[in-house]
């Protein structure tokens, strides 16, 4: 037997939107670009208190309990693909980079499908919500202790190839009656898809997180709202699949659109994960170091990219990060200075507590309200017919870049009161694509006597976390 040290890895703005001593993070895991905890143990030493180590010294503790393979799990993903070259860049190669001594690096977080070899590790990202998984073997020389070889392939899994068993079949009926009576009630209807694919979210203007802010703003007449592009989950329509198949849905087994009739089900695939509304105020200050970064990560994707309502700004990526808003605009078209002038403003408890790195926020002010997700299925169902718009600008770069490319202009406006000249090109980029989710692993460990592979393997399964 073969003995395998996991370690897990968290993204900071875990610990940013619940500092200790929040029991959450009893198994949260924090990389070791800023701080990180090995095996999820939460010290008592006069209070609460994380016990923080590098990525080494948690190596190094592993190896002392016996463990020879070292694998990494990790809430890092990559953020960029070089169409030519093939590189890729983000955290998840930024860790990999700077860590040494391990065997399989599992990476998480951005929907990206990627498998190379960097210092020495196998470094894996699968895509969301189990569109791939990874196969992932590693042979080790019994007699030194030495591993040898890595080896993955992405495996597509097709429910085709699965006979359902009839005693599972038989649980599952029971919940899905129950949830398809809280959650299959046809709520709205869309004349096109509000797309969700690659990432796009995380580096510009969306249709669907604009009806996210818009939503938050009309429920509680604030002047302004925001929305980090990492929140969203899906596409709308999203993969939830209702019972009814009378529906017109993009996913196939369904009557074909558009228009999409939208359920509840949809908007909880789109938020999955209970953020609550928060109202408050701000200075014109804060919300230009809000937006100074949100663009920070540019040309990078990132989960704080904004999406607003109420306003539009411009920004220029060739400037220094910290520097790069040019103006920020009303929607009555008066300027929004930099200055101690204060504003209503609605956004998620996520945002105010800090995450995504807007500490601007996180200074215990602010009214808790609903969930967004309900906020956002009752204007929905407010509306009635909902239409994938963006403003003009935006729009014309997805038009120029066919809406994939990670490229950046060097100044963009957000106008949320154009016209939506890219609404039909965004529908088809993103049609029938919903992703986000949780994404798994297995991983087998080959033990060898010498140069012979022994006749047995020990599987390790693992979980990760939402993206």
């Amino acid at each position: 037997m073969v003995r395998v040290g996991d370690l897990g890895v968290q993204i900071q703005e875990c610990l940013n939107a619940f500092p200790p001593p929040s029991p959450l993070l009893t198994s949260l895991l924090l990389p070791s670009r800023s701080v990180f905890l090995f095996n999820g143990v939460v010290a008592q030493s006069g209070g609460d208190q994380l016990l923080v180590i590098d990525a080494s010294q948690a190596r190094n503790m592993a190896r002392a309990e016996g463990a020879r393979v070292f694998v990494v799990i990790a809430h890092l993903g990559v953020t960029d693909i070089d169409p030519t070259t093939k590189a890729a860049t983000g955290p998840l190669i930024d860790f990999a980079k700077n860590v040494t001594g391990f065997d399989v690096i599992f990476g998480d977080h951005t929907n990206e499908q990627f498998s190379d070899t960097i210092n020495g590790a196998l470094v894996v990202e699968n895509l969301s919500k189990g569109a791939t998984y990874a196969k992932v073997n590693v042979t080790i020389d019994r007699s030194t202790g030495v591993v040898s070889t890595r080896t993955n392939t992405f495996v597509e899994p097709v429910t085709s190839g699965v006979t359902p068993d009839p005693a599972v079949e038989q649980v599952l009926a029971g919940y899905r009656t129950q949830l398809a009576q809280q959650l299959d009630g046809k709520i709205g209807v869309a004349t096109d898809v509000f797309p969700r694919v690659s990432n796009v979210e995380r580096l510009k203007e969306v249709a669907l997180d604009n009806l996210i802010a818009d939503a938050f703003r009309a429920r509680y007449n604030t002047q302004l709202a925001i929305q980090n592009g990492g929140s969203i989950r899906s596409a709308l329509p999203s993969s939830y699949t209702p019972q009814d198949k009378t529906l017109r849905r993009p996913t196939p087994g369904y009557q074909p659109g558009p228009p999409y009739d939208i359920v509840a089900g949809d908007i909880y695939s789109v938020l999955p994960f209970g953020n609550t509304v928060v109202t408050r105020t701000v200075t014109g200050t804060q919300l230009y170091a809000a937006l100074e970064n949100s663009v920070s990560a540019l040309p990078g994707a990132s989960g704080r990219f904004l999406q607003v309502s109420g306003f539009s700004f411009t920004y220029d990526v060739s400037r220094p990060v910290g520097s790069r808003i040019v103006s920020v605009t009303l929607d009555s078209g008066a300027p929004l200075a930099k200055d101690a002038t204060t504003y209503t403003l609605a956004l998620t408890d996520f945002t105010n507590a800090g995450g995504d790195e807007y500490t601007m926020f996180a200074d215990g002010q602010g009214v808790s309200r609903e969930l967004d997700a309900q906020v956002v299925l009752d204007y929905v169902k407010q509306l009635g017919t909902i239409t994938p718009t963006t403003g003009t600008a935006s729009a014309q770069w997805a038009a120029t870049e066919d809406g994939l490319s990670h490229e950046e202009p060097l100044k963009r406006v957000k106008r949320r009161s154009a016209p939506a000249q890219g609404a039909s090109l965004w529908a088809e980029l993103g049609r029938g694509l919903a992703q986000g989710g949780l994404r798994s692993s297995p991983l087998t460990v080959e033990e060898t006597q010498g140069r012979d592979p022994a006749s047995s393997q020990t599987p390790v399964a693992w979980g990760c976390c939402p993206e």
